[in-house]
């Protein structure tokens, strides 16, 4: 377990609090996003902290490619709070005492499975299969050595730089068709996407039916390359 990046799952998100793991998945093009305030900014939301919240397509990531293993977040909040005891009755005399608020759990720690996990995020099979197609889109993007981040502020699911975003401007606005688009979908995505200087990517799966052999992993895991079409609007922007 050592050798692996702990995901610490609370209700059905991953939260990241140790700033080592953070580095450690910044340098796997993971980016997560941080989403700790002050106590007393709890409206804060410019300069955000730890800890950092990974996506579900994040974590699957880590976990498909044995970056990261799950660990259920309440395991990890009881030992904590056994190692802060031991150390304020060891330095009980001191005037400050200094308790960490990360600390690396030891081998006791049991895995959850990735099946459990995987069904915290959804409740109807319409979004377990949006589920799926928007993970492969991100597996088949991330794969070709692009960092993903949420792509909200340009009219997209997920945006794409070719590097760390500290350095490099996105590249590309991604969505993934779960149906039939129409064409007034890609006459607008591709001008929102030229107006912005940056590449539309519409990216739909091959109509591969799915198996009932498949268990619920095998169906995020398999190997499926999706298609996809880049749309840029000539002469505009």
């Amino acid at each position: 377990m050592s050798s692996k990046i702990v995901l610490p799952v609370i209700n059905d998100r991953v939260l990241i609090f140790d700033i080592e793991d953070i580095r450690k998945l910044r340098n796997l093009g993971i980016l997560g996003i941080l989403s700790g305030t002050l106590p007393k900014a709890p409206q804060q939301n410019i300069f955000l902290g730890v800890p950092l919240q990974l996506s579900f397509n994040e974590t699957l990531w880590l976990i498909e490619h044995e970056y990261g293993i799950l660990v259920d977040g309440k395991e990890v909040y009881k030992e904590q709070t056994v190692s802060s005891e031991v150390d304020v009755e060891k330095n009980a005399i001191n005037e400050f005492i200094r308790i960490p608020n990360t600390i690396k759990p030891g081998g006791e720690l049991s895995p959850m499975c990735l099946q459990h996990f995987i069904s915290l995020q959804y409740s109807t099979q319409d979004e377990l299969e949006r589920l799926i197609q928007e993970y492969h889109t991100f597996k088949s993007i991330k794969n070709k050595g692009f960092f993903i981040l949420p792509g909200l502020r340009f009219g997209g699911e997920l945006i794409a730089y070719p590097g760390d975003p500290l350095r490099y401007h996105s590249h590309l606005i991604i969505n993934t068709a779960l149906h039939s688009i129409n064409l007034l979908d890609v006459i607008t995505g591709g001008r929102l996407a030229t107006g912005v200087k940056k590449v539309w990517l519409l990216v739909g799966s091959r109509n591969e039916q799915s198996t009932g052999a498949d268990d619920l992993v095998r169906k995020f895991t398999k190997d499926k390359e999706p298609m996809s079409f880049s749309i840029e609007w000539a002469g505009f922007g």
